[in-house]
């Protein structure tokens, strides 16, 4: 859309969970960066606007190329996301850092790929869980916390 003339309705595509729809992003262009603060860029997003509740821009690691850092310039917030156990401290201090210059809204921040059994070593972790019953009619939730340990051997 941002290359050639083609409109919003041949290119958007509804998915099979309501109320969602998807814009891809097309062939790779030799001048992202450029293409995404055009007019015709702020134009698609000022249509998106109008059409849908909310827009979420998914784009490349923010130390890697420029995209991110324009697209922020462009949105209501961002929100990082954060690979537990490879992104380092320094490139989330770096991104952010990169986000603020342009004065872009950091909103929160999404840890994916993330494994439980190795947040709390070998010696042990907590374990919480719900349990439910019925007391004169109302659903009533307990907390119990338990611990398991494993061995260190």
């Amino acid at each position: 859309m941002l290359i050639e003339s083609t409109k919003l309705s041949s290119a958007i595509h509804k998915t099979e969970v309501d109320n969602l729809w998807v814009l891809t992003c097309g062939t790779s262009a030799p001048n992202p960066v450029e293409l995404i603060s055009s007019q015709r860029m702020k134009n698609l997003l000022k249509e998106l606007e109008e059409k849908f509740d909310l827009i979420l821009l998914d784009s490349p690691p923010t130390i890697a190329v420029a995209d991110s850092v324009v697209l922020g310039t462009e949105t209501d917030g961002v929100t990082l996301v954060i690979q537990s156990g490879k992104t380092s401290k320094d490139a989330i201090l770096r991104t952010k850092a990169l986000l603020e210059n342009v004065n872009s809204k950091i909103v929160g921040a999404v840890l994916n790929n993330v494994h439980i059994e190795h947040l709390y070593g070998r010696y042990g972790h907590y374990n919480y869980y719900y349990r439910y019953y019925t007391h004169e009619g109302e659903k009533v939730r307990k907390r119990k916390r338990t611990k398991q340990t494993k061995s260190t051997r």
